[in-house]
């Protein structure tokens, strides 16, 4: 009853239509390797590149683990090389071991799938094409918030009309109830009673072979719907009866067999007492000339076969159109039908009619309709987000952005499967509160709901993008800017120019020096409590000049003025690499990341932010940086290379400090210590009294 070639066939046909280039087939039982070597062999995979693991002793995780180190991409050379000289990023390389094949039944998919999802193989790029018929049925809820697709073949095609159509002499049962019926034994025998005298099911066992018992019912009603149309016949009985009594059981079999029936006997090997069903042949017959169309739980049961062929022919002929669904689980969170694969008389074809159009596109997961919608507030800034230079400052297309930001922007929205629309910020400014509740800049955008995302150079301490994902922290006074200050006092330099570090230019009047107004430069010199730094701030708050819109515009002030521009150290590093006639003065002063602003309790938060470590595990964020601070037309190599230093060995005025840390720090431990120390003694004689 089962078509093993068919089946075969159509997922031939759907590997072929979606153009898999590489494919890992995962399998349960030895024996299914017979099935496979067809597989393997058929001229259409000439080009394909397989990998079977299988699954030895029920080991499903060791498995997972296996189809994991397929397709990890560790080696970044390898990675960077293959990443240079195109337009694909390393994820899509990665993305061509993510096809996977499951040839093992509903129960040991689902204990593979359990082993795949925590090792992190469930994703929004990873494909699982099962041979197993009951997609439908199985129990799909942990899997289907991964954005990962599940594809099934489902032989059954039953609607309410075919029900109607089943004759009154054997009707169906109903199609819902024959499944409940299914389902509860199934469940009632795999129940397990717990030491404590709880039921429970075993999840797994859930995942029954519902389209086994379809078509097994549908095999046997049709045999009783030839039996019973031949019978009628030749009894001349009421078509309305439903049963046979012994006697007219025995009157059928002489007519129709010539009264001379042998029932099979197996006794195993090849002893000599074997018999085969003498019936058997009979039964072939009447089922052949059995013309009329037949409707059973699983659709219209085409048997209209050809007397000449063979009787070990398949009961389905694959000369009347045999048909599979296409089955899919993917974005949307339930199953659904995407089209059908048929077998007609000419060639096998595949129907995705119902599929959206970006599914039947090799590289895209899902149609931008169906995709969420995000607005991106985004500022110019190089190397961040730059307009490309064919195109007008006037003319704000998102096509016509390019940088850093906006390579990372489309590498979540093709990973994450969303849509956006770029436009820069009104008054080109990051974000600052007003002091009256409200933000200006791009974070008032977001808090106005005039923006979705921020995707821009958006700096910030706590929990940044750049060391280890994004999310809501605290508002607290940064503890970076005295590290910075330490690790300051302890590099001494000797530069070739006047202006060595920070303190040296707080005290000279001949540069000035400013910042980004209302960026988090400045903010930093605002807050800060150090010496120096508050000196900086007292004379750059008095002087508005100093004050720049962006780092272009501070840049070239630089260039143009005796003035020091003060930036971030990400910012300042691809500056000196674009322009010789710049240096950098001095270390760090603060340790400092970016991240991307979303608004308050977004859905979209957690999902980027592991995203991003993704990209951070397999280099994504650095080779993006190579790509855009040393490649794009860089002249200068080295932060800070025009000027030339020279170490020197600290003395004790520089490491005074330490030391006057360390007596307070020993100070304040022991004074703790004898305070608790009286605490206690003076409750301990307390309680004595």
């Amino acid at each position: 009853m089962f078509p093993h070639k068919e089946l075969l066939e159509a997922i031939i046909d759907l590997i072929r239509h979606w153009h898999w280039g590489r494919l890992i087939i995962v399998f349960t039982e030895p024996e299914r390797i017979r099935r496979l070597v067809i597989f393997l062999e058929h001229e259409a995979f000439v080009s394909i590149r397989f990998h079977l693991i299988y699954v030895e002793d029920g080991d499903y995780l060791k498995a997972a683990k296996e189809v994991k180190y397929l397709e990890e991409c560790n080696d970044n050379n390898k990675l960077a090389q293959q990443y240079g000289g195109s337009n694909s990023s390393p994820q899509q390389h990665c993305n061509e071991f993510s096809r996977l094949l499951l040839d093992m039944s509903p129960k040991d998919t689902h204990y593979f799938l359990l082993s795949a999802l925590k090792v992190g193989l469930v994703e929004h790029h990873h494909w699982f094409l099962t041979t197993s018929l009951d997609l439908r049925y199985m129990n799909m809820e942990l899997f289907k918030h991964n954005n990962a697709r599940f594809i099934g073949l489902d032989p059954t095609d039953f609607s309410e009309e075919d029900e109607q159509k089943s004759e009154s002499l054997l009707p169906l049962p109903n199609r819902k109830e024959f499944e409940e019926f299914v389902r509860s034994h199934w469940i009632a025998k795999n129940t397990i009673i717990s030491s404590e005298g709880e039921m429970k099911n075993n999840e797994a066992e859930i995942n029954i072979k519902m389209s086994e018992a379809i078509l097994l019912f549908d095999s046997i009603y049709l045999l009783a719907r030839s039996l019973s149309n031949e019978t009628s016949n030749i009894l001349n009985l009421n078509s309305r009866r439903r049963y046979f009594n012994q006697r007219q059981l025995q009157q059928i079999s002489s007519l129709l067999f010539n009264n001379n029936i042998t029932m099979a006997r197996c006794a195993g090997g090849t002893r000599p007492n074997n018999r085969k069903f003498s019936a058997g042949n009979a039964l072939n017959k009447l089922l052949r000339e059995y013309s009329s169309t037949t409707y059973g739980l699983s659709g219209s049961l085409k048997s209209r076969l050809n007397g000449e062929q063979n009787i070990n022919n398949n009961l389905f002929d694959t000369n009347n159109n045999f048909t599979f669904q296409i089955l899919m689980l993917g974005y949307t969170g339930i199953i659904e039908k995407i089209g059908y694969w048929q077998y007609g008389s000419d060639i096998p074809k595949i129907d995705l009619r119902a599929e959206s159009r970006a599914q039947q596109q090799k590289r895209i997961k899902v149609s931008d309709e169906l995709k969420p919608h995000f607005r991106v507030t985004t500022i110019l800034e190089r190397p961040y987000v730059m307009l490309k230079s064919k195109e007008s400052d006037n003319n704000f297309e998102q096509k016509q952005f390019e940088g850093f930001c906006i390579d990372l922007l489309k590498e979540l929205a093709n990973d994450l499967g969303f849509t956006y629309t770029i436009h820069v910020v009104r008054d080109n400014k990051y974000g600052s509160d007003n002091g009256n509740g409200s933000w200006d800049g791009m974070i008032g955008e977001i808090i106005r709901n005039e923006a979705d995302m921020a995707v821009a150079p958006l700096t910030y301490v706590l929990s940044t993008m750049l060391k280890g994902g994004c999310d809501f922290g605290p508002r607290a006074v940064s503890t970076s800017a005295y590290t910075a200050n330490l690790a300051a006092v302890l590099t001494v330099s000797r530069p070739h120019i006047p202006i060595r570090d920070i303190d040296d230019l707080a005290n000279q009047s001949d540069i000035s020096y400013g910042t980004i107004n209302g960026g988090s430069t400045m903010q930093f010199f605002q807050e800060s409590k150090i010496a120096a730094h508050a000196k900086m701030w007292a004379r750059m708050k008095e002087t508005k000049a100093v004050f720049v819109r962006n780092n272009r515009e501070g840049v070239e002030k630089v260039l143009r003025e005796r003035y020091a521009f003060l930036m971030e150290s990400s910012s300042l590093e691809y500056e000196v690499q674009q322009n010789c006639n710049l240096t950098q003065i001095g270390g760090v002063l603060g340790s400092k990341g970016y991240g991307i602003a979303l608004q308050k309790d977004s859905e979209w938060t957690d999902r980027i932010s592991r995203q991003i470590l993704l990209y951070q595990k397999r280099g994504v964020i650095e080779m993006k940086k190579t790509k855009w601070w040393r490649s794009k037309g860089a002249s200068c190599h080295g932060v800070g290379s025009s000027v030339k230093q020279q170490r020197i060995s600290l003395n004790l005025q520089n490491v005074s400090g330490l030391f006057v840390i360390l007596s307070t720090g020993l100070f304040l431990s022991i004074l703790i210590v004898g305070i608790e120390l009286y605490v206690r003694k003076k409750e301990r004689h307390q309680a004595d009294e």
